[in-house]
């Protein structure tokens, strides 16, 4: 490390980039099935779906906004700049959420696809500024971090980040996570876990996460979230 605190090091933060292909691929998934809806049910499914998503994209954010931003922002001047814009990113997000989790919540209790319209318009603009948000992240955070964290820093914020995922969580955030990486990819990461948890996805959390994404398979929507 110099003087100023400036590293040499390249990201290591492998989760980070993990958690946000997951997101995209979700939140792109989400758009399509929103306007592929064909009964009250469907909606009933869609919602417990999406409520399980934002479960997983809310922890990511906990841990970004009380963990990383403050650590990062701390050394980066750069970053500390933008942090106050991202995590008001965070906020409007929530609120998203919160009108498409209404909409979902209405169709089903009222046995009526009259809001489909909405909820296809609306899921299109979150899909956006969803992505939108990740990028504006990913453009300042990846090489900040990099920056002024060594590569045993990286490593060590990685560790208590995964600590911000609570146990009950894991069984369904793990597949979650993989289901965005290709088969080598997937077959690393799992490599890379205890004995234990490789054994559990095998023959439980997968299984479990299939069954929790099976609102994708309606008739002409593309099974972009259980691949």
């Amino acid at each position: 490390m110099t003087q100023t605190g400036v590293t040499e090091n390249k990201f290591i933060m492998d989760g980070f980039f993990m958690i946000h292909r997951a997101i995209r691929k979700d939140a792109t998934a989400f758009e399509q099935a929103a306007g592929n809806l064909s009964s009250p049910a469907q909606a009933a499914q869609l919602a417990r779906w999406f409520q399980f998503f934002w479960s997983m994209v809310e922890i990511h954010h906990t841990g970004e906004d009380e963990l990383v931003y403050p650590q990062l922002s701390a050394r980066s001047s750069l970053f500390a700049a933008e942090e106050a814009d991202l995590s008001a990113q965070h906020v409007k997000l929530h609120d998203y959420v919160d009108r498409l989790g209404q909409l979902l919540k209405q169709m089903e209790q009222a046995q009526d696809l009259s809001q489909k319209v909405e909820l296809r318009y609306l899921a299109v603009e979150f899909n956006t500024f969803m992505n939108s948000h990740l990028q504006q992240e990913e453009n300042v955070f990846v090489p900040e971090i990099a920056r002024h964290f060594s590569v045993k820093e990286q490593q060590q914020i990685e560790k208590q980040l995964q600590k911000k995922t609570p146990l009950k969580e894991v069984a369904l955030a793990l597949p979650w996570i993989a289901s965005g990486l290709d088969e080598t990819e997937r077959a690393k990461l799992l490599s890379e876990l205890p004995w234990l948890f490789r054994f559990l996805y095998r023959v439980s959390w997968k299984k479990k996460y299939e069954q929790l994404v099976a609102v994708f398979q309606l008739p002409g929507a593309e099974m972009v979230a259980s691949k």
